[in-house]
């Protein structure tokens, strides 16, 4: 008989349904396995891995802050095999809200050094995910015009938002990923997450929607991957083979980051797989679902999968991972990682509580519930922007 840690409201019958039924699924691969990052050869003590997340909770400058290095390393004290930061925005232009982590500069090497002796002091992997917001950066935080991979007008106004970059800027943004990953080497990180997912800059260019070049960064699927390739092999004559080097990315529309082809995500896989990342992040936000376009097919994980035959790459997904059922689900139809979001963030020990065979509570939690998984008050009301995940009582 599975135990709660607290009653899970009727909201959250659905998933106490599911949580109740045992899986009979071979247990191939296990949540709390150690495993080796393949290129680099970092050893991780178990698949789980706190998920990049904006939680806004740096500096006004950039810099980490004490808030944030508390969070980060209450997960990896609660057992979080690998620790991704939030989006690390790698040129001052590229910031897109108020509380984001820099890396743009050498002056954030320093502090950043106080977070990843944290993490590593619990025997946890840190990775600092590489970000540029592109056309969703905040022009009134950084004081300058956005850039894209092409004009991108605003959906209802028709007003110009961001402008096509010009060459000499692709070759500067390229450059900034290269010099921001090194710095996170020079920090201590175990290595970074090019973000290319959720609508940010590199997304920009991979999706038909917003990249209309015709030039060498697009006109074709395979040339609107040329910039994130462009990224990754920069990355790469510094990190591989000594640092985790991974990628994020969209397989599919999700709503209203639209332009991406879910078959053209197969084909983005498949040269990150041929380039030897250590790992590539499906950001599926419900780890379980099956893909838009093939709602009749596998599960979408389990086609990343496939395609990897052949190639060493880890895959890792995330989105709605709430038990340890779930987890091996996920686990069983092919994925080799798991990246945990808002249950990391209501529970810190979330793999001590799977291991012993208990249900972590569900939203809606209390904001006393939050302060004390470590969420300062910024990050707190950030999550009220996610429905009925901070209840508007105390409980």
């Amino acid at each position: 008989m599975k135990k709660f840690l607290t009653n899970p409201s009727a909201a959250s019958l659905v998933y106490t349904v599911f949580c109740n039924k045992k899986t009979t699924q071979p247990l191939t691969k296990r949540f709390d396995d150690s495993i080796i990052y393949p290129i680099s050869g970092m050893k991780a003590p178990n698949r789980l891995v706190l998920a990049p997340m904006t939680n806004q909770q740096s500096h006004p400058d950039g810099t980490v802050s004490e808030e944030e290095i508390r969070f980060l390393e209450m997960r990896a004290q609660g057992e979080f095999g690998t620790v991704a930061t939030c989006a690390m925005y790698v040129t001052d232009d590229g910031k897109a809200w108020q509380g984001q982590m820099g890396l743009s500069s050498d002056r954030f090497i320093s502090p950043l050094r106080k977070l990843t002796q944290a993490i590593h002091r619990h025997g946890s992997l840190v990775i600092a995910q590489l970000f540029h917001g592109g056309s969703r950066a905040n022009p009134e935080l950084t004081g300058r015009n956005l850039w894209s991979a092409s004009d991108i007008f605003h959906r209802s106004s028709g007003q110009l938002i961001a402008r096509e970059a010009p060459e000499t800027l692709i070759e500067e943004w390229i450059t900034a990923f290269e010099q921001a990953a090194i710095r996170a080497c020079e920090a201590g990180f175990d290595g970074v997450e090019i973000h290319a997912a959720h609508g940010y800059l590199i997304h920009q260019f991979l999706s038909a929607a917003t990249n209309k070049r015709t030039d060498h960064w697009g006109g074709t699927p395979k040339k609107r991957m040329n910039f994130l390739l462009a990224i990754l092999k920069r990355i790469q004559r510094h990190l591989k083979g000594k640092k985790i080097v991974g990628v994020r990315i969209s397989p599919e529309d999700f709503s209203f980051f639209t332009g991406i082809d879910f078959d053209e995500s197969l084909q983005t896989a498949q040269l990150l797989f041929e380039s030897e990342v250590d790992y590539l992040d499906i950001s599926l936000w419900n780890a379980l679902k099956k893909p838009e376009k093939y709602p009749d097919g596998p599960h979408a994980i389990t086609y990343f999968a496939n395609q990897r035959a052949g190639h060493s790459s880890l895959i890792r997904t995330a989105g709605e991972i709430y038990t340890r059922e779930q987890a091996q689900q996920v686990l069983y139809l092919g994925a080799d990682l798991l990246a945990i979001g808002r249950a990391a963030i209501a529970h810190h020990h979330l793999p001590e509580l799977w291991r012993r065979d208990i249900l972590p509570s569900l939203p809606p939690y209390s904001e006393n519930h939050l302060a004390a998984q470590g969420l300062s008050k910024p990050f707190i009301n950030y999550m009220k922007r996610w429905k009925n995940f901070v209840s508007e009582t105390e409980q």
